[in-house]
């Protein structure tokens, strides 16, 4: 029998004992808590954990898989790389490697226009003609056809003859030239209402105002313009004209004067004007002026144009130009007439053709450089009724311009005909090569010709195309149009000879249009050259090499 102090020992070492083995256990898993017993709440909580760390251990496996396979196709994908640098840099070499044989020489020519589908370079053009409607001349029965002398205004000036009045207190009965337009009783005046200072009178759109006083001298004339020797008429040489009056007491202007301002600006005389200022007035060539004799005033119109004169009705009964009275305006209109000698239809004043891109103008006036007419301006030449710029602009004078002219105008624009400008308002006139003028058949057709440079375009203003019979069967059209003759390139229908190469068969090259034998393409030329070890390239200037 055990002491009880033996016992106690014991059960001491016992005690010990099992702590030893339950710290060696601990040791040996590295746990504190190796089962429920030891502590059911934290056992279990450690469960779960290594079970979920399980869990995210087993995804991170499948992670790294999944990196290692991505690695693989990346030095996949690395390695297709490298070989299509391979496969390109020997595609290269067979590139730049000539097959079968190696340039030896080559020659190469310029075919303007050629590209690598037509050989034959740039379409050629010659010159065509068209032809208008039929021109009748102003002949009586209107059935004779126009030639190239007829005129393009009248062959003679229009009139219009009316008989005159003085005031009824004047001791003349007839009105004369010499008659002043304002004045005392007693004196030859105009009958009716004498214009007052600001009045005007306006004649084929040019004005012609009255002025009280005397004209400007000296440095006190207007720029351009010039006042007569009389000093009663200022005029700026286009037409626009300032009558002086004078005063009451002593009346400058005469009917004369004022019968001069209207011709001025109908065209029927003409002003030249020097650097002083001092204008000289002539009748145009050919034509005969206004005038009043014996009380009858005859009012002439231009050739180049018809008359109109708008003015204050009481003032142009007095010179027998109107019926009508009152203060307000009445018109007088002096047409002209055609005649064998002009075309049946007269064109207008103001008219134009646009041939081409350039502008032919009709103008009522003599040209410049004729008798009593200004000088030809610089940069410019007169070649029978035409002036014209040498770059194809032109105007024909309508006063005795003719429909010879008006084909010289037209071949002008269109490179048919040339005008060398020699600086002094002349030039040398010339066909270009290859061209024909046009002209006007027997039956009074125009025929123009087309020329090389541009198919045929013509439109116009006022009633130069229709005159001229280029208005279409109906007279309405607004264009005239005619194509040049095309053809193909220079060198269509040529034949190259290839003699033998590198022991290559010798071959005959046609240019054509591909058919019956013929080369048009370069593909076809490539493929006519291969048996002669030959081909050949053109780039985008036309050089075949």
């Amino acid at each position: 029998e055990l002491s009880s102090s033996v016992r106690q020992n014991l059960l001491s070492l016992q005690s010990t004992a099992d702590l030893l083995a339950t710290t060696q256990s601990r040791l040996s898993t590295g746990k504190s808590v190796n089962s429920a017993l030891d502590n059911p709440t934290n056992f279990f909580t450690a469960q779960s954990l290594d079970n979920r760390a399980s869990d995210i251990n087993n995804l991170l496996d499948g992670i790294a898989n999944g990196v290692q396979v991505l690695q693989a196709a990346n030095t996949g994908i690395t390695s297709l790389q490298k070989l299509i640098d391979s496969a390109k840099s020997i595609a290269n070499q067979a590139l730049q490697t000539t097959v079968g044989y190696s340039t030896k020489s080559n020659v190469s020519t310029t075919i303007s226009g050629a590209t690598a589908s037509d050989l034959r370079g740039t379409t050629s053009y010659a010159s065509s003609s068209a032809l208008g409607n039929v021109l009748y001349s102003g002949a009586a029965g209107g059935t004779t056809a126009a030639t190239s002398s007829s005129t393009l205004g009248s062959a003679a000036q229009g009139s219009f003859t009316a008989a005159a009045a003085v005031k009824a207190a004047d001791t003349t009965t007839n009105l004369v030239g010499t008659a002043t337009l304002i004045g005392a009783a007693g004196a030859a005046t105009v009958a009716g209402t004498s214009p007052a200072d600001g009045d005007t009178l306006t004649v084929n759109g040019h004005t012609i105002t009255f002025r009280a006083g005397i004209a400007p001298t000296g440095t006190s004339i207007p720029s351009g313009s010039g006042v007569n020797s009389g000093g009663t008429v200022l005029t700026d040489g286009s037409g626009n004209s300032t009558v002086f009056l004078g005063t009451t007491g002593t009346p400058l202007a005469t009917v004369n004067d004022l019968l001069t301002a209207v011709d001025l600006a109908s065209g029927v005389q003409t002003a030249s004007i020097n650097s002083s200022g001092v204008a000289t007035f002539g009748a145009a060539t050919g034509a005969t002026g206004s005038s009043i004799a014996a009380g009858i005033a005859t009012i002439k119109s231009s050739t180049g144009a018809d008359v109109s004169i708008t003015g204050k009705a009481d003032f142009l009964k007095g010179l027998g130009l109107t019926s009508a009275t009152g203060s307000g305006n009445a018109t007088l209109n002096v047409t002209r007439t055609t005649a064998g000698g002009s075309l049946g239809s007269l064109i207008q004043d103001g008219s134009t053709l646009n041939v081409n891109g350039h502008v032919i103008t009709f103008k009522n006036a003599p040209i410049p450089g004729s008798t009593n007419a200004p000088a030809v301006p610089s940069g410019f030449g007169a070649s029978g009724n035409v002036l014209t710029d040498g770059n194809g602009n032109s105007t024909v004078y309508l006063q005795a311009g003719s429909v010879a002219d008006v084909l010289k105008a037209v071949d002008f624009a269109t490179g048919v005909q040339t005008f060398t400008l020699n600086g002094s308002g002349g030039g040398t006139l010339a066909t270009a090569t290859g061209q024909i003028a046009s002209s006007i058949n027997a039956s009074g057709q125009l025929k123009l010709s087309t020329g090389v440079n541009a198919d045929l375009s013509v439109t116009g203003t006022g009633n130069a195309l229709a005159a001229l019979g280029l208005a279409g069967n109906t007279g309405s059209a607004t264009a005239f149009t005619a194509a040049r003759n095309s053809g193909v390139g220079g060198i269509s229908g040529k034949t190259l000879t290839f003699s033998s190469f590198n022991g290559g068969t010798a071959v005959n090259v046609t240019l054509g249009d591909g058919t019956n034998g013929t080369v048009k393409t370069l593909d076809q030329l490539n493929t006519a050259l291969q048996a002669n070890n030959l081909s050949a390239t053109i780039d985008a200037n036309g050089l075949l090499t």
